[in-house]
């Protein structure tokens, strides 16, 4: 039997396989057309499988290979690779050192050769995945092909080759070495470096353990990395074939390190690698791991990993030494990263390594309790000398504050000190060190300090009015570099969101004291307009609306005693807020109408006032906002209008003021963003293109005045989606596609850097369907079914919990819409009545969950003209095609 003839007779007998009974008959009639012998064979197969055969179950051993093709003596060649010796074996492939032939490398390289037919696919993922990743601690692809294999379905056997990492594993090192834990963390910082770098390229290694990290020598000291991405799970689908579903049971990855999630079959996310890093340090530091599994089955291990609780490292330690120095942050460490809840671990890897560099430094870990004895205790261990003497001074100034403060006389100058101190540390040495190499850190160090500092002060202040006020307004200017959305920011919403909340509550207990002070009430209505901007940005986009309109009331009963400019400008920008978040709710009429209103005022105070910034500002997001409402309703003149004659002549003039504020320059961003979006619409691509460049120009402007500022790199991956945008409306899908993928690495950092960030969530969301979408229009319906699929898991959490209404709702409506017409493609391709009749019935079930979301977001928004991604009469229509074609 010729190698091409098994070929065909294995795929015939796969094919076949995956049928039922009843239409197994008429395929093989089909597909042998009269040839007896094939029928035959095929039907021989059949009946083993029946009989529990393990012909497909037992892998293809390399030795089965060798003694197939490779007929000479070791060393063997594949390709212009010469095997010298065999390094092991895994679940996917066997490794081989080999050398080049021409000798065009001198080093000896690492060749990897797959076992099994049916994980083709995977390896061949792996190649992409490796190409894909250049860090010095992860080793290099060198190479990749196919090796003749006639007994594989395709005549061919898929091979990579790497670099060659002569090291051993991390565990054996340290152990060999009799490295100390600080040793022992330092090595493991630098595997959670390489591992944070897949992150941020959007790939889960799902296989990380002792073997799969190996230790080398350098000049430089030990060097750490990491091998064998063979399972790893891309976070952006590839170009390649679906990865097959494994069978029950068939482990792609190891039980004794996988996450609890991992072992059950569920969606898996960067806190699975979290855990399996918990494991391995566990192992590192203790010589163990947390679970006893020695002998257990599979089905015994993920019991005991979803149950049992592990000691902590220090208990199982034998040498007194290391149990001492485990006490304390490092069990603490390694525990928070082994919680069976993936919520409850850090969020990230580099979150985890960030706690192992503080306890190093000696800098209290985030991951424990905040206390002042156990602060005092770091500070002592981080500063001996002058300890004491800083302590005698710390205990003067703080027995100058308790005796002061509490004298009225004094009031004065402390809330002089506050502001003081509050502008130097969060604006002067903020602006010092914002363009620094290594600012990120630095800022978000002096963030944390500043936390620390205010959080303490607030509870040894007296309840003084003019001090309370100071620490509020000292709250607000810390949300605003924390992850205020109209500053630039470090990307950290969440913690923004807890300042504004606190300086909330110091304001409400001040006004329940006397509401009829008109500062108070000023005060007040500015809390809640902040912390509306930052529940709208964490998806509540009801309770944004609720306590914009309480603000607003509040406001009402103070404008007639208090018509100030920064009373009306405040009043401006909240019912702005509210008419923006309106529109996005689905109220655009009502929305439209705030936005109007406010615009009088604005252009009416604006004028007067050309040094007030945030003013000036204000009137241009009002702009923005009113080209939202008149977008979503397709009204596309009137959007173009309203940025041609007033929003980008606005911006102009700010920009020669302002050149290098990053504010203005995310406006000149914006605004031809929008304008780029408006003339798509209209069908002018030259001036989109123009638009969508100057909007990629100002982003790139942001990131060159400061690279901190996320607001920049928010900006960096709207432009570049644009230009996405640009090639897609032109019909130009395969274009479009690396401008799609790249902009969702960008938004993938961004929503890591902040998971609760709901903007962030829904924009990544938004660029996996448009993704989708290009795929599937490109005919790679594969990819698209993928990405579609993604683009509905990150919108879940930013919709759940809330009615069925408004934009997020619509988006989320999209993301099912398109998935049902990727499975309705791909049952268009499928030959097989079966398999087909699967897709049709994926289609259907999201073509369901698309109306039962469009169907009620439609009926909402009767009489707008609305510039819907598809008409609800065609998703209907479309429907009702499968369900006819599954009858």
């Amino acid at each position: 039997m010729t190698p091409e003839r098994w070929a065909h007779i294995r795929e015939t007998f796969e094919t076949a396989l995956a049928l039922h009974e009843e239409a197994r008959g008429a395929y093989l009639e089909e597909t042998c057309q009269g040839d007896t012998a094939m029928l035959e064979e095929v039907q021989s197969l059949l009946q083993s499988e029946a009989d529990t055969s393990p012909f497909l179950d037992t892998p293809i051993t390399l030795e089965t290979v060798f003694t197939a093709f490779y007929t000479e003596e070791m060393p063997v060649s594949i390709g212009v690779y010469r095997l010298l010796d065999r390094l092991g074996q895994g679940g996917m492939g066997t490794v081989f050192l080999v050398e080049q032939e021409d000798g065009a490398l001198a080093k000896p390289l690492a060749l990897k050769l797959l076992d099994q037919q049916r994980l083709v696919s995977r390896f061949e993922q792996e190649q992409h995945i490796l190409r894909h990743l250049n860090h010095p601690g992860i080793a290099r692809l060198i190479d990749a092909g196919f090796a003749p294999d006639a007994l594989s379905s395709t005549g061919q056997r898929p091979y990579l080759v790497m670099e060659y990492v002569e090291g051993v594993p991390i565990d054996q090192y340290c152990n060999a070495h009799t490295l100390s834990v600080d040793a022992r963390l330092q090595l493991f910082i630098q595997v959670c470096q390489a591992v944070q770098y897949a992150h941020e390229n959007l790939v889960l290694h799902r296989d990380l353990k002792p073997s799969n990290i190996l230790v080398e020598e350098t000049s430089n000291g030990p060097k750490a990395k990491l091998l064998d991405f063979g399972i790893a799970k891309l976070l952006h689908p590839v170009e390649s074939a679906a990865i097959p579903i494994t069978r029950t049971g068939q482990y792609l990855l190891t039980p004794e390190y996988a996450s609890p999630e991992q072992l059950r079959g569920a969606p898996i996310a960067t806190t699975s690698d979290v855990y399996a890093l918990g494991v391995l340090l566990y192992k590192v530091l203790t010589g163990t791991r947390p679970y006893e599994v020695q002998g257990k089955s599979a089905a015994e291990i993920e019991e005991v990993v979803h149950k049992a609780i592990p000691k902590r490292p220090s208990e199982v330690v034998d040498n007194d030494r290391f149990r001492r120095r485990l006490q304390g942050d490092l069990d603490t460490i390694v525990m928070k990263a082994l919680r069976k809840e993936p919520g409850r671990r850090y969020r990230t890897v580099s979150d985890m390594a960030g706690d192992i560099q503080r306890h190093l430094n000696h800098l209290p870990v985030k991951a424990r309790p905040v206390s002042l004895p156990y602060r005092f205790n770091k500070f002592i261990r981080r500063h001996r000398t002058g300890a004491i003497a800083s302590f005698l001074i710390a205990l003067t100034l703080l027995g100058g504050v308790i005796s002061t403060g509490l004298q009225s006389r004094q009031v004065d100058r402390r809330s002089h000190q506050i502001r003081m101190l509050t502008a130097s540390l969060l604006s002067d040495i903020d602006d010092a060190i914002r363009d620094l190499p290594g600012a990120t850190k630095a800022r978000e160090q002096l963030v944390a300090t500043a936390v620390v500092f205010l959080d303490s002060l607030q509870q040894e202040m007296p309840r003084h009015q003019a001090l309370q006020l100071e620490m509020a307004n000292a709250y607000d200017q810390l949300a605003r570099l924390q992850g205020d959305p109209h500053y630039s920011n470090l990307g950290l919403l969440s913690a923004a969101k807890k300042s504004y909340q606190k300086a909330y509550k110091i304001r409400q207990q001040l006004w329940l004291a006397d509401s009829t002070d008109a500062a108070l009430q000023h005060a007040l209505a500015v809390s809640l307009g902040h912390m509306a901007v930052l529940e709208s940005w964490t998806g509540d986009n009801n309770l944004a609306i609720k306590q914009s309109q309480d603000a607003l009331r509040i406001m009402v009963m103070q404008r007639a005693s208090d018509p100030t400019i920064n009373t009306q400008y405040d009043k401006a920008r909240i019912q702005s807020e509210l008419g923006w978040w309106l529109i996005w709710g689905g109220r655009r009429a009502e929305g439209l109408v705030h936005l109007r209103e406010a615009m009088q005022v604005l252009e009416r105070i604006a004028p007067a006032h050309p040094d007030h910034l945030d003013l000036q500002l204000q009137r241009w997001r009002n702009y923005w906002y009113q080209t939202d409402g008149l977008k979503f309703t397709a009204q596309y003149q009137a959007a173009a209008q309203l940025l041609e004659r007033k929003a980008q002549p606005h911006l102009a003039a700010l920009a020669q003021r302002y050149p290098t504020n990053p504010r203005v320059q995310y406006g000149e961003h914006t605004v031809h963003y929008f304008l780029g979006q408006i003339y798509l619409a209209l069908d002018d691509f030259e001036r989109a293109r123009a638009a969508y460049e100057a909007s990629l120009m100002h982003a790139k402007e942001m990131i060159a005045t400061d690279s901190t500022n996320q607001k920049a790199h928010m900006a960096l991956a709207f432009g570049n989606s644009a230009l996405g945008f640009w090639h897609f409306e032109r019909g130009a899908y395969q274009q479009a596609i690396p401008y799609f993928a790249s902009t969702v690495v960008m938004r993938h950092k961004l929503y890591l850097q902040d998971a609760e960030n709901q903007e962030a969530a829904n924009s990544l969301s938004t660029t996996y369907r448009i993704l989708c979408r290009a795929y599937l229009l490109n005919e790679q319906v594969d990819q698209a079914a993928e990405t579609c699929t993604d683009a509905i898991e990150y919108m879940v959490p930013v919709v759940e919990g809330n009615p069925i209404k408004g934009v997020l709702w619509g988006n989320q409506g999209f993301n099912y819409g398109w998935l049902a017409r990727t499975y309705k493609a791909k049952a268009a391709q499928e030959p097989s009545l079966e398999i087909r009749t699967t897709y049709l019935t994926r289609a259907l079930n999201n073509y369901d969950q698309s109306l039962a979301i469009m169907e009620k977001i439609f009926d909402q928004q009767a009489g707008d003209d609305n510039a819907w991604e598809f008409s609800l009469e065609a998703l209907q229509e479309e429907h009702r095609e499968v369900q006819v074609a599954l009858r």
